[in-house]
């Protein structure tokens, strides 16, 4: 009988430049145009993996990489396809249920907290039964911006907060999918360039390894 020993290896590309969240910790939110090239860049790559069959189900910043010439990469695909673990505040609410009616709406939710946070600085909900969480499952959408105002967080655009209502609504049945999303008044307002918007990211990525950004 006749052996064979064989080594496997496993190539992998190095994200030098760290992820979205690394860089959102230590610089803050972006001014909506340049968010929205971000954004855009994102919901192409989530747009590539639902063509291929693939469904993350655990999209978050920390899964956001750039890599060393500032390409956006999404990674931990751990999950992918497989709904059994997810992460508090970006799971959507049927991920939570074990209820998935639309898996590719699940990423949509996920996107849609993302993109919330690169705008506003904070996340739309801490938790599940927190107050705020409650006011958008209730679709009380006019108190939940109002709160946010009268906490002395930024007032965002019309066209920014119609989005976030279509893709983190609660019930699925009202939720956007990837198509409806290429569809939103916001994604035809003034954006950067992906030049300006690199210049911009590396700018906030040098500055905070030598512990400083003032934005």
């Amino acid at each position: 009988m006749e052996k064979f020993s064989e080594t496997h290896q496993i190539l992998m590309e190095y994200m030098k430049n760290g992820s979205l969240l690394d860089i959102l910790l230590t610089s803050g939110k972006f001014t909506e145009k340049f968010a929205r090239t971000i954004a855009i860049n994102l919901y192409n790559q989530i747009g590539i993996l639902h063509r291929n069959g693939v469904i993350h189900f655990d999209l978050k910043p920390d899964n956001l990489m750039f890599n060393e010439n500032m390409m956006l990469k999404i990674c931990d695909l751990g999950y992918a396809n497989k709904p059994i673990g997810f992460t508090q505040g970006y799971a959507s609410p049927e991920q939570i249920q074990n209820k998935i009616i639309d898996p590719e709406k699940c990423d949509v939710f996920a996107y849609g907290i993302i993109i919330f946070i690169i705008v506003m600085g904070f996340p739309p909900f801490q938790h599940y039964q927190d107050n705020w969480y409650k006011l958008i499952s209730n679709q009380q959408w006019d108190q939940f911006w109002s709160k946010i105002k009268l906490n002395g967080k930024p007032d965002p655009s019309e066209e920014f907060k119609d989005l976030i209502q279509k893709v983190i609504a609660v019930d699925v049945n009202k939720r956007y999918n990837m198509q409806n999303i290429s569809t939103a008044a916001w994604y035809t307002l003034e954006k950067v360039s992906d030049q300006e918007c690199t210049q911009e990211l590396l700018k906030r990525i040098n500055l905070r390894n030598v512990g400083y950004y003032k934005y």
